[in-house]
């Protein structure tokens, strides 16, 4: 094998390895969008969640405001207290719905499954 044959041979595995590098560089930065949009996404579940757990807390309060009326109304009337619970039912009912559709657009703005 001439010198010549052999320096051919070496350009032409330094050229595979420059091409190996450009490719572990282009993989590389792939990764880091990837790592970005992660952890943009974590984020947006972890506010989604708060969200999530704030109007939780709300319609637990409410429950409880609610339930400590009708105990008031139940003991003087009762046809008072059918009618609070219903209308009380209804808010929360409501109110969960909403909560429940404000956290499917989330997730949904967020690349999340459509609602």
């Amino acid at each position: 094998m001439t010198l010549d044959e052999r320096l051919q041979r070496v350009e032409a595995g330094i050229a595979k390895i420059e091409d190996a590098s450009d490719r572990i560089a282009d993989s590389l930065e792939r990764l880091v969008r990837l790592e970005t949009m992660h952890a943009e996404t974590r984020n947006s579940v972890d506010r989604a969640f708060k969200a999530t757990e704030k109007v939780a807390d709300d319609l637990n309060r409410q429950l409880d405001t609610i339930a400590g009326r009708l105990r008031v109304i139940e003991e003087r009337q009762p046809v008072h207290a059918l009618v609070v619970y219903v209308v009380g039912a209804t808010v929360i009912g409501i109110l969960a719905f909403a909560g429940s559709a404000l956290l499917k657009a989330i997730v949904w703005m967020n690349g999340g499954s459509q609602p």
